[in-house]
């Protein structure tokens, strides 16, 4: 969700194969192999790299940019939750570790309670079970929410994504079929 250079060395190193392209970090890289034991050799092999680890980031950093903007603008739900996490950050579609699913979860709920991004869903009673019509989701609600990560496991859209002990209007109350 943020675009600080560190998230992206995580995200660089879970994808190496697909990150080994690149303008001039192969000639580089080949100059070096041409005069291995160089100064020489090695400072273009270095400089290969940087090239390679550069343009990269740049690529990368342009794409987040976009994405989160694409989902701040937004002004109706057509992305679900479940797409949406794993756009954020793909590692979690491979990572079944629940620290993680937390950590990514904070990030958007930070996103959310600041109005940076918005959110519809629909409000789930809690004793007749029925939802409710799809609603934008107040930037208040977010403050008190904690994710159930159920659409991580199961892309279901009535199942309880997002429940919050915010206050009035919406909270208790979960949240199902979350979308951005």
């Amino acid at each position: 969700m943020d675009a600080r250079f560190s998230t992206f060395l995580r995200a660089f190193t879970s994808n190496w194969f697909e990150a080994m392209s690149g303008g001039l970090s192969v000639p580089l890289m080949a100059a070096g192999i041409l005069w291995p034991n160089t100064p020489w050799g090695i400072g273009l092999g270095l400089l290969g790299i940087v090239a390679l680890v550069f343009v990269s980031f740049k690529i990368w950093q342009r794409e987040r940019r976009a994405l989160i903007a694409a989902l701040a603008s937004s002004s109706k739900p057509d992305w679900p939750i479940h797409d949406a996490f794993f756009a954020l950050e793909p590692t979690v579609i491979d990572n079944i570790d629940e620290e993680k699913w937390e950590e990514v979860g904070n990030k958007l709920l930070d996103l959310l309670s600041t109005g940076q991004i918005a959110a519809w869903g629909r409000e789930i009673d809690r004793f007749s079970m029925r939802r409710s019509a799809l609603i934008k989701i107040p930037e208040k609600f977010w403050q008190g929410a904690t994710f159930t990560f159920w659409f991580l496991k199961e892309d279901d859209p009535d199942a309880m994504h997002v429940e919050s002990n915010s206050g009035k209007g919406l909270g208790p109350n979960p949240i199902c079929g979350l979308a951005f």
